[in-house]
């Protein structure tokens, strides 16, 4: 009598259950065997949690690439069928220790990042191949190394002069990133070669004498000096890397034609300390 009444109980059980309509498949995605695999591969959502849409990032540039350049190059580009590249808003230059890399960040707004980016891959600037990528295609091998713009902590903690000034005496300012992690405009220049145990004030003050640069409205140099921190804190160096604020970018490009491979107060170190700048954009 026991066991006539549990096996009835457990055939009850799986006809309420056959009732149920299933809520889940085991498959996901369905796929057709000419579908492109890859397609699905680039539109999956950004596994770094990062707002990256709209970006592609480009490799293979020439050191000396500014973005005035990068910009007149993809306004050039495309054909009268496909139309030509008028989405693109900004390009950041990356730069490492605000030396840059060969890579840039391409901004843009409406249209396709995929599309932008097979037309840039398919262009070159002073006979080098461009490579070119968007952060969800596997392909780029690169594509990680890339920090986001939207969530640099760099720029959050360096904001105003006063920010700055805090985050080099902690030896957050490395000068990495996209625009050096400065917003860089054009008008920031960035010197090298100079004695490891000199000041940014000392800076500032030595420019001011050499007439680079001209006086602030309080009787002080009108610029703002940034040292450059080493990533390595154990490496020794007996040189050292500064990163100089002006005005507009004209006081900028005067400064290195001024300043660029001349020595460091040769009246009292010689030829010891030679200088080497370049302007960041």
């Amino acid at each position: 009598m026991m066991m006539s009444c549990t096996l009835r109980n457990t055939r009850s059980f799986k006809s309420t259950f056959r009732n149920v309509p299933r809520q889940c498949s085991t498959r996901s995605v369905h796929t057709s065997p000419t579908e492109s695999t890859e397609d699905l591969v680039l539109e999956r959502p950004n596994r770094w949690g990062r707002n990256d849409d709209g970006k592609v990032f480009i490799d293979g540039l020439p050191r000396s690439a500014t973005p005035a350049d990068i910009l007149r190059l993809t306004r050039q580009l495309g054909g009268k069928e496909q139309g030509k590249l008028s989405n693109i808003t900004a390009v950041q230059i990356e730069y490492n220790r605000c030396i840059p890399t060969g890579r840039a960040l391409v901004h843009t707004s409406g249209g396709s990042p995929r599309r932008t980016s097979e037309v840039l891959r398919e262009t070159q600037m002073t006979t080098i191949p461009l490579r070119s990528y968007i952060r969800n295609e596997p392909s780029s091998s690169s594509s990680s190394t890339f920090p986001s713009s939207s969530s640099s902590l760099f720029l959050r903690r360096t904001r105003g002069v006063q920010g700055r000034a805090e985050a080099a005496e902690r030896g957050v300012q490395e000068g990495n990133g996209p625009g050096a992690g400065v917003n860089a405009r054009g008008q920031d220049v960035v010197v090298w070669g100079l004695p490891v145990n000199v000041k940014s004030e000392q800076l500032r003050h030595y420019l001011r004498r050499l007439g680079l640069v001209q006086n602030a409205s309080n009787g002080e140099p009108a610029c703002e000096v940034i040292h450059i921190q080493h990533p390595n804190t154990k490496r020794v160096s007996n040189v050292s890397k500064h990163l100089i604020r002006l005005k507009n970018p004209s006081e900028a490009q005067a400064l290195v034609r001024r300043l660029h491979m001349t020595y460091y107060m040769p009246d009292v170190w010689g030829k010891k300390f030679l200088l080497n700048t370049r302007v960041v954009y």
